[in-house]
């Protein structure tokens, strides 16, 4: 896939901009700010690269949780139709 005019023109002054900075000017930046550039381009580097956290809503997590809750109490009363004892011993002994 290629570049088109405005993607290179826009790469050109990203980095004559880059270069324009002196490590003089990177080191008056604080520190906090320093860190976020760093971090936000290493984000997008996994976008780019199709590795970033897929986002998860919490509806969907409640959902999940609610299916394996339905799901161990089915086991459960599975397991008391057997007569096999239902509780857990966490005492480790």
């Amino acid at each position: 896939m290629g570049k088109n005019d405005a993607d290179v023109e826009i790469d050109l002054r990203t980095l004559n901009e880059v270069e324009a900075l002196c490590s003089n000017d990177i080191r008056k930046t604080p520190v906090c700010s320093r860190v976020l550039t760093v971090v936000q381009l290493c984000d997008k580097d996994r976008l780019e690269l199709n590795k970033y956290t897929h986002d998860i809503s919490y509806l969907d997590i409640c959902k999940a949780r609610t299916e394996v809750e339905e799901e161990i109490k089915k086991i459960e009363e599975e397991m008391r139709r057997r007569g096999m004892d239902t509780t857990l011993d966490v005492s480790g002994g």
